[in-house]
């Protein structure tokens, strides 16, 4: 056999050669293509999450320059943003391709002009970041910025148009009278398209969509209640221009999966989810407002409420949103808020699980704020009441945190302070347990009342009473 091989003079003709030459071309071209749109789509990638993250940074540092006193700010001929003199973006390849702001009846949109911002009236910031390099995309985001005095915010909500709600909840037991009612059935209803929509009638459905591309309803309105059995969403796509709005003239009830994106939902009374949420580059306005299930806040959201609202599984939000609540605040689950989330309360807040504060966030009620599950405050996070702070669980301050009461501040159970955190009581500052040691002589502790239980601190905090604190 070997002999017979050695003897084989066949060899490869040249259509077979042609033919394996065409084939590895195939090959290599299809291989080759693949490699240059893997490499695009990363590119690609790379550059949406730095112009995301460019314009957190921006609009992160506009917030602090403007939400306690005014500001200068320019929008330059180079097409780049200036607060007080101030450049924002860092990246010299990213500018602003579309701007606009709002303060009171003053706004800001067209390049080599500037304004001065006042902390009387919200400032409303909608843009669109791009970038000088290749295969890019644009980025477009907004937010609200809502305004706060040095010492202390007093909520200002605004009352939706139509019908004055029927009562603001005070307990949390309340929203168990919430009953979902029944209307005209429909089995499922999708709003698409440039017109608007109208529905005299209440309305029972198993599920229901708005989206803003192709559909003939940008601006849909119910003039009774609404009962969506099987979901809710809102799907806008053309960041803070886009025009998707919901209109409820009495209560929206959602029994399935509830999602809002880039769309403003207006509800005249009162809401409840009873299941997963999430609310992303949107806006809630309603009265009262039950969240049943897990919550997720992201990406320059605004939740409104003219009356209370209520979390009773984890609610989760890190990502430059506001909450305004009108009436109370109760959180029967973890509760985390980050990365320059502000919530602003009218009355009291009362918490039975978790609260954690990280990140710039930024939590004020008018009345007393009652914790039962452990604290945690990290990265310039704050608290402050109208009324009495009480921490029935451990309560750690680190940070550059605060925590300031126009009443007492009262700890329970034992924590600690480090890294230049400070607490501010215009009434007594009271410790039941032991306070761990800190790090440093930065920790502040004053209270124009009493500090109580001053034998349960340990290290080198600093302690004033008796006289005027730092509000």
């Amino acid at each position: 056999m070997r002999q017979n091989f050695l003897n084989n003079n066949r060899g490869v003709t040249l259509i077979e050669l042609l033919a394996a030459l065409a084939f590895a071309g195939i090959i290599l071209t299809i291989t080759g293509s693949f490699f240059v749109q893997s490499i695009n789509s990363s590119s690609s990638v790379e550059s949406q999450i730095d112009l995301k993250q460019q314009s957190n940074l921006l609009l992160s540092q506009i917030r602090e320059e403007t939400k306690n006193q005014p500001a200068e700010i320019c929008f330059d001929n180079e097409l780049q943003l200036y607060v007080n003199n101030d450049r924002v973006l860092s990246n010299e390849h990213i500018y602003i391709n579309e701007l606009y702001i709002e303060n009171g009846n003053i706004s800001l949109s067209n390049p080599g002009d500037c304004i001065n911002t006042t902390t009387e009236s919200p400032i409303s910031i909608g843009l669109t970041v791009s970038t000088t390099e290749q295969n890019s995309s644009d980025y477009k985001t907004s937010t609200v910025i809502m305004p706060r005095s040095s010492s202390h915010l007093k909520v200002e909500v605004k009352q939706n148009e139509k019908e004055e709600p029927e009562n603001i909840f005070t307990t949390s037991e309340q929203f168990e009278d919430l009953s979902v009612k029944d209307g005209e059935p429909y089995q499922r209803m999708n709003s698409n398209g440039n017109g608007q929509c109208h529905y005299e009638d209440s309305v029972s459905l198993l599920s229901i969509t708005f989206a803003s591309w192709t559909s003939p309803c940008l601006h849909t309105t119910f003039a009774q209640f609404v009962h969506a059995k099987q979901g809710f969403s809102m799907n806008g796509t053309n960041g803070y221009r886009d025009e998707l709005l919901v209109e409820i003239g009495e209560s929206l009830y959602v029994d399935g999966y509830a999602s809002i994106q880039q769309g403003t939902l207006k509800v005249s009374d009162n809401i409840q989810f009873n299941n997963q949420f999430n609310l992303n580059s949107g806006v809630i306005e309603g009265n009262n407002v039950h969240f049943k299930n897990n919550t997720n806040f992201n990406n320059n959201f605004t939740l409104q409420t003219s009356g209370s609202t209520r979390f009773d599984q984890a609610m989760t939000s890190f990502s430059n949103g506001t909450f305004n609540i009108g009436g109370y605040l109760f959180s029967n689950n973890d509760f985390r808020i980050g990365n320059n989330v502000e919530m602003y309360v009218s009355e009291g807040a009362a918490f039975t699980h978790k609260v954690y504060l990280l990140g710039n966030a930024d939590l004020y009620a008018g009345g007393s704020i009652d914790i039962r599950g452990k604290t945690q405050f990290q990265n310039n996070a704050s608290m402050s009441s109208g009324g009495n702070i009480t921490f029935h669980s451990q309560a750690n301050l680190n940070g550059n945190s605060s925590v300031k009461s126009e009443g007492n501040i009262t700890f329970n159970e034992t924590g600690y302070f480090q890294n230049n955190t400070s607490l501010i009581a215009k009434g007594d500052i009271i410790f039941r347990k032991n306070i761990g040691y800190s790090d440093g002589e930065n920790e502040f502790i004053c209270a124009e009342g009493e500090v109580i239980g001053k034998e349960y601190i340990n290290g080198p905090h600093t302690i004033e009473e008796g006289g005027s604190c730092p509000f």
